[in-house]
Protein backbone atom coordinates (compact mmCIF):
# COMPACT_ATOMS: atom_id res chain seq x y z
CA UNK A 1 0.00 0.00 0.00
CA UNK A 2 1.31 3.48 -0.67
CA UNK A 3 0.84 6.26 1.39
CA UNK A 4 0.81 9.85 -0.69
CA UNK A 5 1.11 13.12 1.35
CA UNK A 6 -0.90 15.56 -0.05
CA UNK A 7 -0.52 19.60 0.82
CA UNK A 8 -3.00 21.78 -0.14
CA UNK A 9 -2.56 25.17 -0.45
CA UNK A 10 -5.38 27.84 0.11
CA UNK A 11 -3.63 30.91 -1.50
CA UNK A 12 -5.35 34.32 -0.74
CA UNK A 13 -4.77 36.75 -2.88
CA UNK A 14 -4.88 40.79 -1.02
CA UNK A 15 -6.24 42.93 -3.74
CA UNK A 16 -5.56 46.54 -2.59
CA UNK A 17 -8.30 48.67 -2.26
CA UNK A 18 -7.95 52.18 -3.77
CA UNK A 19 -7.20 55.03 -1.85
CA UNK A 20 -10.53 57.44 -1.85
CA UNK A 21 -9.51 59.82 -4.36
CA UNK A 22 -9.75 62.85 -1.27
CA UNK A 23 -7.10 61.19 0.82
CA UNK A 24 -3.12 61.75 1.34
CA UNK A 25 -2.98 58.28 2.89
CA UNK A 26 -5.13 55.42 3.48
CA UNK A 27 -5.17 51.82 5.18
CA UNK A 28 -3.70 49.38 2.96
CA UNK A 29 -6.87 47.47 2.94
CA UNK A 30 -9.91 49.84 2.82
CA UNK A 31 -9.97 53.04 0.95
CA UNK A 32 -10.76 55.15 4.30
CA UNK A 33 -8.19 57.84 4.83
CA UNK A 34 -5.41 57.96 7.34
CA UNK A 35 -4.38 62.01 6.73
CA UNK A 36 -6.06 64.63 4.84
CA UNK A 37 -3.75 66.86 2.29
CA UNK A 38 -2.38 70.62 4.10
CA UNK A 39 -5.79 72.32 3.81
CA UNK A 40 -8.62 70.04 4.36
CA UNK A 41 -10.32 68.14 7.40
CA UNK A 42 -11.01 64.38 7.65
CA UNK A 43 -14.80 63.57 8.74
CA UNK A 44 -15.94 59.72 8.57
CA UNK A 45 -12.91 58.49 6.46
CA UNK A 46 -12.84 61.14 3.98
CA UNK A 47 -10.82 64.60 3.67
CA UNK A 48 -13.07 67.43 2.56
CA UNK A 49 -12.72 71.14 3.05
CA UNK A 50 -14.76 72.38 5.83
CA UNK A 51 -16.41 70.23 8.43
CA UNK A 52 -20.10 70.00 8.45
CA UNK A 53 -22.72 71.86 10.32
CA UNK A 54 -22.45 71.05 14.08
CA UNK A 55 -19.21 70.01 13.59
CA UNK A 56 -15.72 71.52 14.57
CA UNK A 57 -11.68 71.59 13.37
CA UNK A 58 -9.55 70.17 15.73
CA UNK A 59 -5.88 70.73 16.63
CA UNK A 60 -5.09 67.57 14.48
CA UNK A 61 -7.21 68.42 11.28
CA UNK A 62 -10.04 66.15 12.32
CA UNK A 63 -14.06 67.10 12.37
CA UNK A 64 -15.47 66.03 15.84
CA UNK A 65 -19.15 66.81 17.07
CA UNK A 66 -20.45 70.02 18.70
CA UNK A 67 -21.80 70.24 22.02
CA UNK A 68 -25.58 68.95 21.97
CA UNK A 69 -26.95 73.03 22.30
CA UNK A 70 -24.09 74.26 19.43
CA UNK A 71 -25.46 74.06 15.80
CA UNK A 72 -21.49 75.64 15.24
CA UNK A 73 -19.22 75.79 17.38
CA UNK A 74 -15.18 76.08 18.17
CA UNK A 75 -14.67 73.32 20.28
CA UNK A 76 -16.68 70.59 22.00
CA UNK A 77 -17.18 72.43 25.69
CA UNK A 78 -20.80 73.94 26.20
CA UNK A 79 -19.52 77.36 26.35
CA UNK A 80 -17.64 77.28 22.77
CA UNK A 81 -20.48 77.30 20.87
CA UNK A 82 -21.07 80.15 17.72
CA UNK A 83 -24.83 79.40 16.89
CA UNK A 84 -27.43 78.11 18.81
CA UNK A 85 -29.77 74.85 17.76
CA UNK A 86 -33.36 76.22 17.56
CA UNK A 87 -34.97 77.20 20.76
CA UNK A 88 -31.79 78.17 22.21
CA UNK A 89 -30.31 81.43 22.63
CA UNK A 90 -26.45 82.29 22.44
CA UNK A 91 -24.74 84.23 25.43
CA UNK A 92 -21.42 84.25 25.86
CA UNK A 93 -20.61 81.08 23.78
CA UNK A 94 -23.25 78.71 25.66
CA UNK A 95 -26.76 78.64 24.21
CA UNK A 96 -29.77 79.13 26.89
CA UNK A 97 -33.19 78.10 27.05
CA UNK A 98 -33.87 81.58 28.28
CA UNK A 99 -32.23 85.41 28.21
CA UNK A 100 -31.50 86.01 31.97
CA UNK A 101 -32.04 89.17 33.90
CA UNK A 102 -30.66 92.48 32.30
CA UNK A 103 -30.82 90.95 28.57
CA UNK A 104 -33.71 90.34 25.67
CA UNK A 105 -33.21 88.10 22.69
CA UNK A 106 -33.35 88.65 19.16
CA UNK A 107 -32.02 86.93 16.38
CA UNK A 108 -31.01 83.75 18.35
CA UNK A 109 -28.57 86.06 20.83
CA UNK A 110 -28.58 87.22 24.08
CA UNK A 111 -28.08 91.01 24.10
CA UNK A 112 -27.25 93.44 27.28
CA UNK A 113 -29.60 96.24 27.95
CA UNK A 114 -27.55 99.89 28.80
CA UNK A 115 -27.88 100.38 32.24
CA UNK A 116 -30.41 102.77 33.51
CA UNK A 117 -31.71 103.14 29.85
CA UNK A 118 -33.64 99.89 28.98
CA UNK A 119 -31.96 99.84 25.64
CA UNK A 120 -29.92 97.84 23.71
CA UNK A 121 -26.78 98.70 21.25
CA UNK A 122 -27.48 96.85 18.24
CA UNK A 123 -25.70 96.77 14.69
CA UNK A 124 -27.80 98.02 12.07
CA UNK A 125 -27.59 95.66 8.98
CA UNK A 126 -27.20 98.59 7.02
CA UNK A 127 -23.63 99.48 5.51
CA UNK A 128 -22.36 102.93 6.62
CA UNK A 129 -19.63 104.07 5.07
CA UNK A 130 -17.94 100.61 4.38
CA UNK A 131 -18.69 99.30 7.49
CA UNK A 132 -21.49 98.84 10.13
CA UNK A 133 -22.08 101.51 12.78
CA UNK A 134 -23.42 100.80 16.24
CA UNK A 135 -26.89 102.62 17.64
CA UNK A 136 -28.72 102.44 20.77
CA UNK A 137 -32.20 101.39 20.22
CA UNK A 138 -34.67 100.04 22.39
CA UNK A 139 -35.86 96.29 22.69
CA UNK A 140 -38.36 95.46 20.14
CA UNK A 141 -38.71 98.34 18.18
CA UNK A 142 -38.44 98.61 14.34
CA UNK A 143 -35.27 100.06 12.89
CA UNK A 144 -35.62 102.98 10.23
CA UNK A 145 -35.66 102.10 6.66
CA UNK A 146 -31.85 103.41 5.22
CA UNK A 147 -31.89 106.25 2.98
CA UNK A 148 -29.18 107.49 0.74
CA UNK A 149 -26.69 104.55 3.04
CA UNK A 150 -27.24 106.56 6.17
CA UNK A 151 -29.05 105.33 9.20
CA UNK A 152 -31.06 108.00 11.69
CA UNK A 153 -32.45 106.89 15.08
Amino acid sequence: MVKYNVFVCVCVYVIPTACDSSCATCYPDNPKCTSCPQGSAMHQGKCISYCPEQHYLDAHGRCRACHSSCWSCSGPSVSQCTLCSQGLSLHHGQCLEACGEGLYHQDQTCHSKLPGLGLATVSTPWPVSGSLRRRAVPPGSDLPQPSSGVVTV
